[in-house]
């Protein structure tokens, strides 16, 4: 990339976005050509039961994103965090996908992550 640091927004983030929260809006188009978001990601907002119009907003939204899918190394190294970590399955692979992609968590529950050897920012933290 250009030097710029690359983010990989979790699930919060979106539905944040999508709730229509200000600091996640701004903050997520101020950086929108640097965003990516993993399959889990995608799964777990899509699985709400969204009306046909914003079905095809939200996933329209998500198009917007790089999407990382579920390869061999975040396969491994989900498997080692849930080994060595009290960690949820979506947690463990969003948290592999920013590990083996070198990308900065966004998230606003930078606990779910600690000890993880990734790098996480709060985007609410200067307004909390």
């Amino acid at each position: 990339m250009n030097g710029d640091i690359d983010y990989l927004v979790d699930t919060n983030m979106i539905i944040y976005y999508l709730n229509g929260d200000p600091t996640a809006i701004d903050w997520l188009r101020e950086h929108k050509a640097r965003l990516s978001i993993s399959i889990i990601v995608s799964l777990e907002v899509l699985s709400y039961p969204f009306a046909e119009p914003e079905d095809k907003i939200v996933r329209d939204f998500l198009d917007g994103f790089r999407l990382f899918v579920f390869d061999q190394p975040i396969f491994e190294k989900t498997i080692h965090l849930r080994r060595t970590h009290n960690i949820k399955l979506p947690d463990a692979i969003i948290a592999s996908t920013a590990h083996c992609h070198n990308l900065t968590l966004v998230t606003r529950n930078v606990s779910d992550f600690n000890g993880l050897s990734i790098q996480v920012f709060n985007p609410f933290q200067s307004i909390s």
